[in-house]
This record gives structure tokens, C-alpha cells and sequence, in this order.
């Protein structure tokens, strides 16, 4: 089975109501998602208000595959994250680059 990542058709419809940095920060407690129902809840959105979305079915679905893949080894994200698009290899990699900056300083 192929990794759950969300195809670019369901990005947009969720990116619908959302602008790119509420998206890049979207945090996994924000999501109010299950198989028949879902909505984001953004705080501190434009004007500083808080809004919550209602998402649509193809949008909820791509979000739930995502969050919740139907196999361990399919998932994408960081499962120690507290950010819904995040990246295992990302992460991994910052890790690193702390560690190595740290080692060269002395910090480590």
C-alpha cells in the first residue's frame, strides 16, 4: 500500500480556508477529525479571533488517511510532533543538525 500522504487536490481543498502559515502551523489538538466528520478550530486567526472550518468530505478523508493510516509503516509524519504536516525525515534531519552544531561548539 502506498504512504498516506495527502495528494495535491486535497491540500488545496483544505488549504481552502486556510493561508499557507495556519497550514505550516497547524497543530494535531486544532483537528477535530474522525471517519464522518472533521473541522480544524485555528486560534488566533486573522484579527486574532478564533474560527473553526468544517471540512468537507474528500478534505476530511485525505486528513484522516494522513493522521490515521491504515498501516504503521505508512505513516509520514513525526509521530512526536505536535504539528500535523511534519516530516520523519525532516525532523530526523534537525535533530542532527542540533547535535552536530552542538558537538562542534561544545555544548554536546
Amino acid at each position: 500500500m502506498a504512504a498516506a500522504v495527502l495528494p495535491p487536490s486535497s491540500r488545496s481543498a483544505i488549504g481552502r480556508g486556510l493561508r499557507i502559515s495556519e497550514i505550516a502551523t497547524l497543530r494535531l489538538d486544532q483537528c477535530q477529525v474522525n471517519q464522518r466528520a472533521g473541522s480544524i478550530t485555528l486560534i488566533d486567526a486573522k484579527g486574532g479571533k478564533t474560527r473553526t472550518l468544517d471540512l468537507h468530505n474528500m478534505a476530511r478523508r485525505a486528513l484522516y488517511d494522513y493522521l490515521f493510516p491504515e498501516h504503521p509503516r505508512d505513516r509520514e509524519r513525526d509521530q512526536e510532533s505536535i504539528y500535523v504536516f511534519s516530516s520523519r525525515l525532516c525532523c530526523k534531519n534537525q535533530r542532527e543538525m542540533k547535535m552536530s552544531t552542538r558537538r562542534s561548539s561544545g555544548l554536546a
